[in-house]
């Protein structure tokens, strides 16, 4: 998958881990132009979490990369929304409500 042919079914998959969509809810949150900081905007319970941070750097971010959700910058420590980005927004709205609103079975 890369950013330019993200599917439905695509952006489902990369949806189904908590860490990547509180990442890109946070983006939602941060408004024009979508920027976090590593570790400063993370939330806590990943920036203040050693193994949480590596994951991030080695499954988190190079998935919402190949999706185009996220632009990276390792050097500079910015995650910028990617090209893919607008057009999730209103799913990522919606899943965000719906985890909000309905609590899933067995969701912690």
């Amino acid at each position: 998958m890369t950013g330019h042919d993200l599917t439905v079914d695509g952006l489902y998959e990369v949806l189904s881990d908590g860490t990547r969509r509180r990442l890109l809810w946070t983006m939602l949150d941060s408004g024009p132009p979508m920027r976090l900081r590593i570790p400063e905007d993370l939330p806590r319970d990943v920036a203040d979490h050693r193994p949480r941070r590596i994951q991030l750097h080695h499954v988190h971010l190079p998935k919402l990369v190949d999706a185009g959700l996220v632009s990276w910058d390792d050097d500079r420590g910015e995650v910028t929304g990617g090209p893919t980005f607008d057009r999730a927004k209103p799913l990522l709205a919606v899943a965000r409500d719906g985890e909000r609103v309905t609590p899933l079975p067995g969701a912690v």
